[in-house]
């Protein structure tokens, strides 16, 4: 917010930018209804002056100039309109505008390009948002600001989405990502503080292609819900197009059940229609996040069971 010379109103008004203290341009747009207040960075208008003894002090209305954060540094150059758009979209750029000490690694354009068409415009629906928010933070690690020059072969970081980035260095002056992308900008540093790199490839989550009876089956802690769904016919129900929301109970939990309810168990087991209606009172359509039970109260969910 500070400038290293002094303008009067009269000045800014005949200009188009000023430079600030960081080296950074702020844009001025005069007022469209006239007179000689101007807008600041787009949107900060000036609502007062100041005469000080050594220069001018603006009084901004409502909104301020922000210090440019590593989405800034990747809307610098026009190859990462897509990761930028997809970020606004799904309110990714809100943690990365004002979150310090990130580390962003952004797919370029040509990256997106490659990703199948049906799996993007289906990442781009408000049903699949959270999915989305879930591959776009799997490109920055929060709470390291990591340099090219810093990093070693091997090295293992842990991106926003809890998964594992592994860095290898297959030439000099080469940095791949999980094997598959590669740095092709590097070290655009921003004042939050924090870090821009440009990649080639999308980086993909562990969930991606995998249908829920396998992401299940491979958390490990679900193999009587995969036994029992097998057996109540329900492999194609889970399996399908979607969305879908399931409230898996874990093997303790059927175990639990078994413990204080051993007949309703053994009912289970040996009644399959009764075994698929209890399956699916815990599937519902849609998908369902923690964030859609942020309000107090009850929200009635229709289940898949009537």
């Amino acid at each position: 917010h500070i400038v290293p010379e002094m303008y009067s109103l009269e000045r800014l008004t005949e200009v188009s930018s000023v430079i600030n203290v960081l080296g950074e341009q702020i844009s001025v747009t005069p007022n469209p209804g006239g007179g000689n207040a101007a807008f600041l960075d787009g949107d900060a208008q000036i609502e007062a002056i100041l005469l000080c003894s050594n220069g001018i002090a603006y009084v901004l209305e409502e909104n301020y100039i922000a210090p440019p954060s590593v989405l800034d540094r990747a809307d610098d150059n026009d190859l990462y309109t897509t990761f930028i758009e997809l970020a606004e979209n799904s309110e990714v750029d809100k943690e990365l505008d004002f979150t310090a000490n990130v580390t962003l690694f952004a797919p370029d354009d040509a990256a997106f390009g490659k990703v199948s068409a049906p799996l993007l415009n289906k990442l781009k629906t408000p049903a699949y948002k959270y999915h989305l928010q879930d591959v776009l933070r799997m490109h920055y690690v929060i709470g390291n600001v990591i340099k090219s020059s810093g990093i070693k072969a091997g090295d293992k970081y842990t991106a926003a989405n809890g998964e594992e980035l592994t860095f290898t260095l297959p030439a000099a002056n080469e940095v791949m990502i999980n094997g598959v992308s590669k740095v092709v900008l590097a070290d655009k540093e921003s004042f939050n503080p924090g870090v821009f790199h440009g990649i080639n490839a999308v980086l993909t989550p562990s969930w991606v292609g995998k249908k829920i009876l396998e992401v299940a089956q491979a958390a490990g802690t679900f193999s009587q819900l995969a036994s029992m769904v097998q057996s109540a016919g329900l492999v194609a129900a889970l399996n399908g197009e979607g969305p879908l929301t399931v409230f898996a109970p874990t093997d303790a939990a059927f175990e639990q059940l078994k413990k204080d309810e051993p007949e309703v168990s053994a009912t289970l087991a040996s009644q399959t229609d009764l075994l698929k209606a209890v399956l699916q009172a815990h599937v519902v359509e849609g998908t369902w996040t923690a964030a859609n039970f942020k309000t107090p109260g009850e929200t009635p969910l229709t289940a898949l069971s009537g």
